[in-house]
């Protein structure tokens, strides 16, 4: 990268002949899995964890990430954790399909236990060939953050009333049996006794 300066490593703290062959089999793996993100996110994240880009001739981590990758750290991060998410994914029993991309599985980090990951990824894959946008994957993450806005909307006592007046209208406008309207007539009776009126009309008054 341009302007981006080379060093030495440091000789305060001299890396182990294991952790540079560590480093060098991880490096090769980071360096060529610029598709196979989840490799490329574990080798990532145990490169960080382990401080091992200091065998390289970066200064920092974000030096590292820059000129191996062309990654910001913050993005870097972002493959580390999106790499974990999919690996969790993968040990599902009846997994649908594993995340090819980090973009897929970044709306599932919104969700902080393996299970709701989980079901949001499921979610997505059913209403999908098995492979998922990141779009689907968000609305399917927005069903489980969110499931009383796509549950079935709740009938009030008020809108019962109205449905069975509606239907003792058109028993009287049909001329239907009286057995027909003397059963809607026990219904209304039912939702205007003394345990549903009260909490209902509260609730309507206000």
């Amino acid at each position: 990268m341009k302007g981006l300066k080379k060093i030495h490593k440091s000789t305060s703290v001299a890396p182990s002949k294991e952790d540079i062959e560590a480093f060098n089999k991880l490096d090769a793996i980071v360096r060529k899995s610029a598709i196979a993100f989840i490799e490329c996110g574990v080798a990532l994240a145990e490169i960080h964890s382990k401080g091992l880009w200091r065998c390289s001739e970066m200064r920092t981590w974000e030096a590292y990430c820059s000129s191996v990758l062309g990654f910001s750290k913050p993005h870097a991060h972002r493959i580390m954790h999106a790499a974990k998410i999919a690996n969790d994914l993968k040990e599902l029993p009846d997994a649908p399909v594993i995340p090819v991309s980090e973009s897929q599985v970044r709306p599932l980090m919104r969700l902080k236990s393996k299970e709701k990951q989980a079901e949001a990824w499921t979610k997505a894959c059913a209403k999908t060939d098995g492979t998922p946008t990141a779009k689907q994957v968000l609305e399917a993450v927005v069903e489980v953050i969110e499931p009383k806005i796509h549950a079935a909307p709740r009938v009030t006592t008020k809108q019962k009333r109205l449905e069975l007046l509606d239907q003792l209208r058109e028993i009287d406008k049909n001329e239907t049996s009286w057995e027909d309207a003397k059963r809607l007539i026990n219904q209304l009776e039912g939702l205007l006794s003394p345990k549903n009126t009260p909490k209902e009309a509260q609730k309507e008054s206000e």
